[in-house]
């Protein structure tokens, strides 16, 4: 297939897709497989659909079409974009479109930074979905995690809390967009949202560490102190011990915290040891015998370094 060339001549058979948006979207699909520096590998798969476009669309196997879109799912959601952009633009040729597919495409087409165009199909989303609770959160998580517009994953997240009101996640998601904002009513909203979050669900580790973040960003240490130990308790790590352990050592409370603090041994993302060949085999300080008469070897990598800075 020559590249450049028209990939579809047939209409749509979808007919709602708005003209704007069908009339670039095969540019898209070029500009993008001409991105890969591959071109003919990229349409490999695609080409006797492409080629046999027509005769699909006319066939009466509805099972077949189905599979089409089954597949463009199973695509979707190994976030494949390309391969997904290429798969609903043949699926929508061949077949009416359910919402969840306009959705899809444009949550795909958001990934690829087309957000114009992403935001025009949401709308036809939108219009066509009949479920509004499913509808509020679809859309406010495409502003939120395909094309990046906080305030207006914001005003769906709030539309849908007037429908539902109990859910922690939404108030937990609601809170780090609020955040997002950063001025001053949106970080009063924020920790708003976080409480209620943590209201509904005292045992999620993450809303737990979401409502600390809050707190540590106001630099409150009285909730800092309450809330460390109950995040330590129901999702113990140690990149959260080693937190809670500069916190301990920079309050005053170093045997505490050096207790936390050694956890920084334990980080996968950061591997460190002691110094051994420094140490020659000597003993470790347990931060509790009495050394003032001993001689303290001091190390970069031990933390005492970070500690006493």
């Amino acid at each position: 297939m020559e590249n450049g060339t028209r990939l579809i001549s047939i209409s749509p058979a979808e007919t709602r897709i708005p003209e704007d948006v069908y009339a670039q979207l095969e540019s898209v699909i070029w500009e993008e497989v001409n991105k890969t520096g591959d071109p003919e590998g990229a349409l490999a798969s695609y080409i006797y659909p492409f080629e046999n476009i027509q005769k699909i669309s006319e066939s009466d196997n509805v099972e077949y079409k189905e599979s089409i879109r089954t597949m463009a799912d199973d695509i979707w959601s190994q976030e494949a974009w390309l391969d997904a952009l290429l798969i609903y633009y043949i699926l929508m040729h061949i077949i009416t479109y359910i919402p969840p597919d306009f959705y899809k495409l444009a949550y795909t087409l958001g990934k690829l930074n087309r957000v114009d165009l992403a935001q025009k199909l949401i709308e036809v989303y939108e219009k066509n979905s009949t479920n509004k609770k499913v509808t509020l959160h679809a859309i406010a998580n495409f502003y939120y995690t395909a094309v990046n517009i906080p305030y207006k994953a914001i005003e769906y997240f709030e539309q849908y809390l007037k429908i539902d009101d109990q859910n922690p996640q939404i108030y937990n998601t609601l809170g780090h967009l609020y955040g997002s904002i950063d001025d001053e009513v949106s970080n009063h909203k924020q920790l708003d949202a976080f409480l209620r979050a943590y209201e509904l669900d005292p045992t999620d580790g993450t809303i737990v560490k979401s409502l600390l973040t809050a707190y540590e960003k106001r630099h409150n240490d009285e909730k800092v102190k309450e809330f460390y130990p109950k995040l330590l308790s129901i999702a113990p790590s140690p990149r959260h011990s080693l937190n809670y352990g500069l916190y301990l050592i920079s309050w005053g409370e170093f045997q505490k915290g050096h207790k936390y603090f050694t956890e920084r041994f334990d980080l996968d993302n950061y591997p460190i040891g002691y110094p051994k060949s420094i140490l020659g085999g000597g003993a470790k300080w347990n931060y509790q015998d009495d050394i003032s008469d001993k001689t303290l070897v001091i190390h970069y990598e031990e933390g005492f370094g970070d500690s006493i800075m």
